[in-house]
């Protein structure tokens, strides 16, 4: 192939590689999860919990802090109960990227709560610390009796949909005139209703509705009260138009982000493909080369062949030698060309670029800023943390002239 066109395979080669290691893509680190994305188990019984650190390298030993409602659920075993309503667990000498723990709890009132992730932190196998980019909450749907469950329910003389009973939790608005709310819960006969402090403060109120039978079971529901003063709400609805442009341009931002990562590794990967084909088309046509050679070289030594056996056959001694002498050094020739191939000689000449065992390795920027200037800020205070990245690894191919 041409001068021309191998700089530019070199060339496309080179910007793939670079493409595929821009700043804004971004590489997770470690993940603290539940085995579940919910919970329900039956009532009076035990039931297991997994936690799991999931990492994009081994994880060596890690820590995990999980709350939990302790008036909802009773801590059975699993880690180390810290307090009441916080357990601990403790991860030692894993050797895998994906560590798993099982604490058990057992339902105390039926309605709904959740277990927390509050904390979690690994190390990898060279002592590195795994920065932990997501820590998740599960939500646990806890059995109610029949004896429990609420017949009828109003909030500040509004009737709540028995549908939306059955949730457990429910969200009402009040405005800044009321004090207290007015909470009205009808429970089945022999069963006791407590309803906890209904005094409303600006913002989010939570009340709990406590429903106790003869025989001791429990059930919570929750009412989640918003209360607003007046101007505030008018000046809500004035700044609320803006905060939500503001949210759409965010949205945008990050989606436009995320498309441009997408394009970037298509575009990576269609490169990678050309150069593969190219190459693959390059070996055909030497080949094809190759072989118009020698026919080429075959008909040649035919032809004089030829022209001898008609110098001799017409006395012509002098045409004669000088045809034997071309075919004695065309021979000569191509058994030096040949010699030369065996030992590696030939081939090697023929070869424009040689290229052996090349290794390109970035460093990848992991928590990846939203802008430059907080990318000089953390690049300053130290806290850009990076992850070695290999483009090629051991890379041979040779191209001929």
């Amino acid at each position: 192939m041409k001068n021309k066109t191998v700089k530019k395979m070199a060339g496309l080669l080179l910007s793939s590689a670079l493409m595929l290691c821009v700043p804004n893509t971004v590489w997770a680190a470690a993940q603290a999860a539940f085995g579940s994305e919910s919970y329900s188990p039956q009532a009076g019984e035990s039931f297991p919990m997994g936690i799991y650190i999931n990492a994009d390298e081994v994880v060596s030993s890690g820590q995990i802090e999980v709350k939990y409602d302790p008036e909802m659920l009773e801590y059975v075993t699993g880690g180390t109960l810290a307090e009441d309503g916080l357990i601990r667990l403790t991860y030692v000498g894993t050797e895998a990227n994906q560590v798993r723990q099982d604490i058990q709890f057992r339902p105390k009132a039926g309605g709904q709560t959740k277990v927390q992730i509050v904390k979690a932190e690994a190390t990898g196998t060279g002592g590195n610390s795994l920065e932990i980019t997501d820590m998740q909450t599960a939500p646990v749907h806890l059995p109610i009796a029949d004896t429990c469950k609420l017949n009828s329910l109003m909030i500040n003389g509004v009737a709540v949909n028995p549908a939306e009973i059955e949730q457990q939790v429910y969200h009402a608005e009040s405005d800044g005139n009321r004090e207290n709310a007015d909470i009205q819960a009808v429970a089945p006969e022999g069963s006791t209703v407590t309803v906890s402090d209904t005094t409303l403060r600006e913002g989010e109120n939570t009340i709990a509705i406590t429903v106790q039978d003869a025989a001791g079971n429990k059930a919570i529901y929750q009412m989640v009260i918003t209360k607003q003063k007046i101007q505030e709400s008018m000046q809500n609805n004035v700044q609320n138009p803006v905060q939500n442009h503001e949210q759409v341009t965010q949205t945008k931002v990050e989606e436009d982000n995320s498309l441009k990562n997408i394009l970037l590794l298509v575009g990576g990967i269609l490169i990678l493909l050309e150069l593969i084909i190219g190459s693959i088309l390059a070996v055909r046509i030497y080949k094809r080369k190759q072989r118009r050679k020698r026919r080429t070289q075959q008909r040649n030594q035919a032809r004089l062949k030829q022209q001898a056996a008609k110098g001799q056959n017409a006395g012509d001694e002098a045409m004669k030698a000088a045809a034997l002498e071309i075919i004695r050094e065309r021979q000569e020739k191509e058994k030096f060309l040949e010699n030369k191939k065996d030992n590696g000689q030939s081939e090697e000449e023929e070869y424009e670029i040689k290229v052996e065992n090349v290794t390109m390795t970035f460093r990848i920027i992991q928590n990846a800023p939203a802008s430059v200037k907080e990318y000089m800020i953390k690049k300053l205070k130290k806290e850009n943390k990076y992850r070695e990245f290999s483009a090629l690894k051991n890379v041979s191919f040779n191209v001929k002239k």
